[in-house]
């Protein structure tokens, strides 16, 4: 391939990354981007990219807020943030008793990730309540007790995601190299940290019920082959 068919094949990627039809497609489309880079031992300043977007700059996002973050929320965050080249990050503020999650990186990561997080909720909360619906379907049907644990699903699913996220980049070496975080949005976190701490949820053992195994099996299957952007 020419450097000119290459570098415009470059641009139709970077350009269907930032305006694929859904998340799923610009998911592929970004993918498809840093490995063709990677490949090529290239970097996007190689790349003329004027027609497709400015320069990258590192941007913060805000994608949750509230008085009480739920554990398998910052999970999911995190889990977004290591695979989407970005840096998630926790800020409380004791005045207002809240706290917010962020996420750091290039502008089209951060919005990609930001889209992937949001997708990743709103499938967790799907998927739940028809696990749900299975569950009290079953204990009528069997005559048994009902025992459905919404927050153990939950759990489970975001567990069950960052699981499958990590078992294809130990399946794909190119891949883990492709996801780092850039170190320009390494730098810029630890300039502006005041208050903010780098999240990465350790995951504690929990209790392995029904609710909890059914949460991960769906997780890990929504996670497999980047499916979050068509389950949500």
């Amino acid at each position: 391939m020419t450097d000119e068919k290459l570098f415009d094949k470059l641009r139709k990627l970077k350009r269907l990354a930032e305006d694929g039809k859904n998340d799923a497609e610009c998911q592929a489309a970004l993918l498809a981007f840093q490995r063709l880079l990677t490949k090529n031992n290239l970097s996007e300043a190689d790349v003329n990219l004027s027609d497709v977007a400015p320069k990258e700059t590192v941007e913060e996002v805000i994608v949750h807020q509230g008085g009480r973050i739920y554990d398998w929320i910052k999970i999911i965050h995190s889990t977004i943030a290591e695979n989407f080249r970005c840096i998630g990050t926790i800020t409380h503020n004791k005045l207002l008793h809240e706290a917010s999650l962020e996420f750091y990186g290039h502008t089209t990561d951060v919005l990609i990730a930001s889209r992937t997080f949001e997708a990743a909720i709103n499938a967790a909360y799907r998927l739940a309540k028809e696990c749900e619906a299975r569950f009290l379907a079953d204990s009528v049907l069997n005559d048994m007790p009902y025992s459905f644990d919404r927050f153990h699903y939950l759990k489970g699913f975001a567990i069950g995601l960052d699981e499958a996220y990590k078992r294809a980049r130990r399946n794909d070496g190119e891949l883990a190299l492709i996801i780092q975080t850039p170190q320009d949005v390494r730098d810029a976190v630890d300039k502006i940290a005041d208050g903010k701490h780098n999240i990465r949820m350790g995951i504690d053992p929990f209790e392995y019920d029904d609710s909890f195994m059914s949460g991960y099996d769906d997780g890990e299957n929504v996670g497999a082959g980047n499916r979050i952007g068509k389950e949500a």
